[in-house]
């Protein structure tokens, strides 16, 4: 390779690299974020922590047993995308059961046996709306960690 070649291809890389780096939002410059729920002081177990951007960028996690959620974009992506979000956690609890509900029709002619989900939330809703969680949250183009004391009774 010739001398002149030889600086002509560094230069392409050094370009290549600095046009990337600028790049990294839209190329998935995601953050991690992780966020500690508890409710009334106890951490809370199992509840869904959305992340929702007026721009359309969402993330979710799940609380353990701490009541920590490592959110993640649901882009595919790990971490956060950098912006403002607001915040809903919502804990339902499902079961099944062969009874239907109350005020469920049934086909009673049917040889099938049928089997009815039911659910209820048990958080108030007011955290599970976009609308009135006010809860809300910045993804600073750095690892980002929050907390939320959340209360039964708001």
């Amino acid at each position: 390779m010739s001398k002149n070649n030889r600086y002509l291809f560094s230069f392409f890389l050094i370009f290549a690299s600095l046009v990337v780096a600028g790049c990294k939002d839209k190329m998935g410059g995601t953050y991690p974020m992780s966020i500690k729920v508890t409710l009334d002081g106890t951490p809370l177990e199992g509840a869904t922590v959305s992340l929702i951007q007026p721009e359309g960028h969402t993330a979710v996690g799940v609380t353990d047993a701490s009541g920590i959620a490592v959110i993640k974009s649901t882009d595919g992506l790990e971490g956060v995308f950098p912006g403002d979000y607001t915040v809903t956690i919502k804990k339902t609890e499902r079961s099944t059961s062969s009874t239907p509900p109350p005020g469920t029709e049934i086909d009673r002619g049917s040889s099938e046996e049928n089997f009815f989900v039911t659910s209820r939330e048990l958080l108030p809703v007011k955290y599970g709306s976009v609308k009135t969680s006010g809860l809300t949250v910045t993804q600073a183009r750095q690892k980002g960690y929050f907390e939320f004391d959340i209360t039964e009774n708001p």
